[in-house]
């Protein structure tokens, strides 16, 4: 379901979407291991959305809105609209993508509201720069949050960032599946249409041209 649901994703918003079949795999092991029953006291499925966020995200996503939180097509899809939404929001803040990336997965993990904190604590604490995971990192205490709290969100992106390759080597090699299903099937039809038999006319039209004849001339 995965697969089919990136292919929808790519279909969607193009090709540039590719990259965010390693991003979002590498979420989905992070918060689930891939179990589709998965559950925690706080959140549901293989995204582990959380009551109140997909109720908010999920209605959004067409055929979603009363779907079971379990539904994994659901859950792919509405990863992909929240994290969308919550990089455009990161990238308000910090310029470098990949510090945005990082600051949009811990909002995922935590909540976006806490980044936004930190970012405040850190545009008024001298040296702090927003785009420097450890610089908001050392400020996640004095932003209210507990040492827990603070050392899951700020290990959350790194942990996920680890899982990517595999999935980017995954999608490369699924990539290539594809090209080869598309060029079988282009090779069936071109048959199908040939005038004759594996395109003998063609074949036949080489042969003359090669042996210094076009059809229908004498021999020189």
């Amino acid at each position: 379901m995965y697969d089919a649901a990136s292919d929808e994703l790519e279909r969607q918003h193009g090709p540039g979407a590719a990259e965010w079949y390693p991003r979002h795999a590498g979420m989905m092991e992070g918060e689930s291991g891939w179990l589709v029953k998965a559950e925690s006291p706080w959140a549901q499925g293989w995204a582990q959305f959380t009551p109140p966020t997909r109720g908010d995200i999920w209605p959004k996503v067409p055929g979603c809105a009363e779907a079971d939180p379990f539904d994994t097509w659901c859950s792919v899809m509405a990863m992909d609209l929240y994290m969308r939404s919550l990089l455009l929001r990161s990238l308000q803040m910090v310029q470098d993508e990949r510090a945005a990336l990082a600051m949009a997965r811990r909002a995922y993990n935590g909540g976006l509201g806490w980044q936004q904190r930190e970012y405040k604590l850190c545009l008024v604490t001298p040296g702090c720069d927003p785009n420097n995971a450890e610089h908001m990192a050392a400020l996640c205490r004095e932003a209210g949050r507990s040492e827990a709290a603070c050392r899951e969100n700020h290990s959350y992106a790194a942990k996920i960032e680890r899982a990517e390759p595999a999935y980017r080597e995954r999608n490369k090699k699924r990539g290539l599946r594809i090209l080869g299903r598309v060029a079988k099937s282009a090779a069936r039809a071109a048959v199908a249409v040939s005038p004759s038999p594996v395109g003998l006319d063609d074949l036949r039209r080489a042969g003359q041209a090669a042996r210094g004849r076009g059809p229908g001339l004498g021999r020189r």
